[in-house]
């Protein structure tokens, strides 16, 4: 066997850490469909240019021989929660043993023979090891008492990756949602635009209080391409939200409806305008913001944010237990593609590193802040 601190090799399987993913890592990850077995199976179109957008990845990966198996990819952020602030990595890319499946699927449950290979060889040892220190990718210029996480986003039925990061430390503190909002014919409100610069420090300081009951958050993924909307009434801002244009293309969806969605809806002249699997195309939402009392004006932001970007559909995960996620749902007038597709919960699941266990609680008791970025 050789070893150093970022590699290691056990006969032909080895796993290594790098921070510069290269073409195969690139080729891997641009293949890689994802979702649940036996359920919505997806992939995103824009996956590489995201890629190159990354700042402070680390890449896991692992090979036999030459061959890449899979990769597992770390994005660095400092998040908060209340007053504390964290160093922590998100789990952004997870693809093991799968690196592409067939659109043809067998609708059969994944064998698990899938991971034998990582659980019978010594290789678990390491890579559990590499999760278990994570401390030592910080800065070496940040402070050694900083408290470190790591996070994940994981379907509740992918058993697969659940029981993955359960091998590897992480538990289910919160549980998420996805959110659609659709329109057949949306239309633009005229007062909706973009944030202008000079306002951006004053919504940011918005966001932070509205959010100060939350754990995991933070701000880098705002006024990501200058998609940050407004709405006004008159000078003032009463709510605003990060949009970006996404791209799916999708193969599966599980169940009768899925079956409806996937070869009936596509095909009919107007409800085709909510749903295309081959290219899916709808506005990511996050960093929801709403003054106190103005959360009805979410509907006419969102709709003309729509507009803008010429679809038919916005999207955004929220924890179950937010006041935002209560407030749309007590809002209603979500259109109509959210009451077809069912949503699958999903689970927020953290590993802690010297994080004592009453501030360990909050991430339990409080809603977490959910980034539309990260998760597409």
């Amino acid at each position: 066997m050789e070893q150093d601190k970022n590699k290691a090799h056990f006969y032909d399987l080895s796993y290594e850490v790098v921070t510069d993913p290269g073409e195969d890592i690139r080729k891997h990850i641009s293949n890689t469909i994802l979702g649940t077995p036996g359920g919505m199976l997806y992939c995103l179109k824009d996956s590489i240019k995201k890629l190159d957008e990354l700042e402070k990845p680390f890449f896991l990966t692992l090979r036999k021989g030459h061959r890449l198996l899979g990769t597992v990819g770390l994005v660095h952020r400092m998040v908060k929660n209340a007053n504390i602030t964290y160093s922590s990595y998100y789990v952004r890319y997870f693809s093991i043993f799968a690196p592409m499946r067939s659109k043809s699927r067998s609708k059969k449950k994944e064998s698990p023979k899938r991971n034998l290979l990582l659980k019978q060889s010594n290789l678990k040892e390491k890579i559990v090891g590499f999760f278990n220190n994570m401390p030592d990718l910080n800065d070496k210029s940040m402070d050694k008492e900083i408290k470190t996480i790591s996070y994940a986003f994981i379907e509740k039925e992918n058993y697969r990756s659940m029981d993955f990061s359960s091998m590897i430390g992480y538990e289910t503190v919160r549980e998420l949602n996805l959110v659609i909002f659709s329109r057949f014919f949306p239309k633009e409100k005229k007062n909706v635009g973009r944030i202008l610069p000079e306002e951006r420090e004053k919504i940011i300081e918005s966001l932070k209080e509205m959010y100060s009951e939350y754990t995991m958050f933070f701000t880098d993924n705002l006024f990501y391409n200058d998609q940050y909307f407004v709405l006004r009434q008159g000078d003032e801002i009463v709510a605003g939200v990060q949009a970006n244009p996404v791209e799916f293309e999708i193969f599966e969806m599980p169940g009768f409806i899925g079956k409806v969605l996937m070869n009936i809806l596509p095909k009919l002249p107007l409800l085709s305008r909510l749903f295309q699997p081959g290219k899916f195309s709808f506005a990511a939402f996050e960093g929801i913001y709403y003054k106190p009392g103005y959360e009805r004006f979410l509907i006419p932001l969102f709709e003309s944010v729509c507009a803008k970007y010429g679809v038919n559909i916005g999207v955004t995960w929220l924890d179950n237990g937010s006041m935002i996620f209560h407030h749309l749902k007590k809002i209603g007038r979500m259109g109509l593609l959210g009451k077809l597709k069912k949503t699958v919960p999903g689970a927020v699941r953290l590993k802690f590193f010297n994080v004592p266990e009453e501030e360990r609680m909050n991430f339990y008791k409080k809603p977490a802040y959910i980034s539309a970025y990260d998760i597409t």
